[in-house]
């Protein structure tokens, strides 16, 4: 098997790279030499600087492995295409044209480009495609040959909210790029729509970047959509495609799993890892502003804390490499939603803080300890946590009760999250500013 590495780099496509099978020696990935010759090119990760040998298969499998979904998505993708869900390569192969970051995999077979375009997408449609779960989604992810990493059944579309208050969505077809990834509700977890939307935009009113979200009620279901960190919409049309729709030009991206080495059964902290400290390596070794991406790092672990998030693992926090390549900086915050409101998850944080993984008992001790690991100062750190007390005290009602009157129906998981909220920010000893702003939740 052999497909072409093809790479976005400041709006045009380039020829990166080979991904192939060779007999005796599995997966290899190895440079263009067109591309090595290019003064301005960049590498295509941590894991794979420029050279001119090709990287073995353990190099070559966590980067593009980390590419993929994960879980019952990966199963019921593998199941649509057909092959084993350990088949990665042929389930990248089917659905490397519109890749998470910057990248495009094309079969190297001789077949002709798929066709480039969008599809309209009634709502309807969406939403019997997500009441068939993740084998619907799968499907459509099919259909559209689009690959996204995560656990969770999701779909990367093209959205439009200019027409009026309802989008209109449409699918990506061949190498047309997505704007907006969208996620239906789990029916295991309730509200999980609610509470992902609820926890974003508490961590943008503690002082997060976050990607612009909104909820959908198509069919009485509740869909989560978010706009992609990764893409940049442009003001001019995209010539290639028709009703109106704007271009669309690519970010390249790596995830934590892909910049430490690892592959995605391994973002979660085990044993003594520390991966908080191997996070503040790589981001003072590689990082465009490290000061400023450390503080964002230990204020997204306050965050988490805060609002019971216990599932911010490495595969939920990536750095953007810029529209050329060159640069190196934490993305905008993702995948925040609060678990401890779900009966029977784990309520041991992904990554330890201080001397405690367990989320009822990390104070503000343990953040003290977290800010040397860190190498930033204890003082830092204690305005980091009032930021985070304050910004989530002043937000959490007024936030829960806006979102209860647009969607006309109360939501008890947001009051237990507000709930927590107060029970955590009172354990890191919030200043009195802070407790007086936590006194509003009550």
């Amino acid at each position: 098997m052999r497909m072409k590495v093809w790479g976005e780099i400041s709006g045009e496509r380039h020829l990166v790279g080979t991904l192939e099978t060779i007999p005796g020696r599995e997966e290899q990935f190895s440079y263009a030499e067109s591309y090595l010759e290019n003064e301005a090119a960049q590498p295509l990760s941590v894991l794979l600087p420029l050279r001119e040998e090709p990287f073995p298969k353990r190099q070559t499998r966590v980067f593009f492995r980390n590419l993929l979904p994960e879980g019952g998505a990966l199963a019921a993708v593998a199941k649509t295409l057909e092959v084993k869900s350990s088949s990665y390569l042929k389930v990248l192969g089917a659905l490397g044209s519109e890749c998470i970051g910057a990248l495009i995999l094309e079969g190297d077979d001789g077949q002709k480009e798929r066709p480039y375009g969008y599809t309209p997408l009634e709502r309807e449609e969406l939403g019997r495609v997500f009441e068939a779960g993740a084998d619907g989604v799968a499907k459509l992810q099919e259909e559209a040959k689009l690959s996204l990493a995560g656990a969770q059944s999701k779909m990367g579309l093209y959205a439009d909210r200019s027409a009026g208050i309802l989008p209109q969505y449409f699918l990506p077809r061949g190498t047309a790029a997505s704007t907006h990834i969208v996620k239906a509700a789990n029916r295991r977890f309730e509200q999980l729509s609610e509470n992902e939307c609820y926890c974003l935009r508490l961590a943008e009113a503690a002082g997060l970047s976050v990607p612009k979200c909104f909820l959908d009620t198509i069919e009485e279901q509740p869909l989560f959509v978010i706009e992609r960190f990764d893409r940049v919409l442009l003001p001019e049309q995209d010539r290639r495609a028709d009703r109106g729709i704007r271009q669309v030009q690519r970010l390249h991206q790596e995830d934590f799993c892909q910049v430490l080495g690892l592959l995605p059964e391994r973002k979660y902290e085990k044993g003594g890892e520390r991966f908080a400290k191997k996070v503040r390596d790589a981001l003072y070794e590689r990082s465009s502003s490290p000061v400023r991406d450390l503080e964002v790092f230990a204020r997204l672990l306050v965050t988490n804390a805060v609002l019971g998030n216990c599932d911010g693992h490495l595969k939920n926090l990536t750095v953007l490499r810029g529209a050329d390549w060159s640069s190196f900086s934490l993305a905008p915050m993702y995948d925040i939603a609060s678990t401890v409101v779900y009966e029977g998850l784990d309520r041991h944080m992904a990554m330890r803080i201080g001397s405690t993984s367990k989320i009822d008992e990390v104070g503000r001790d343990d953040f003290h300890a977290m800010a040397k690991e860190l190498s930033i100062s204890v003082r830092m750190m204690d305005r980091l946590i009032e930021e985070v007390c304050e910004g989530v005290s002043d937000a959490a009602n007024a936030v829960a009760s806006e979102m209860e009157d647009a969607l006309g129906v109360p939501l008890s998981k947001l009051r237990e999250i507000e709930a927590f909220a107060r029970v955590q920010i009172d354990r890191l000893g919030c200043s009195a500013l802070g407790m007086a702003r936590c006194e509003g939740l009550e």
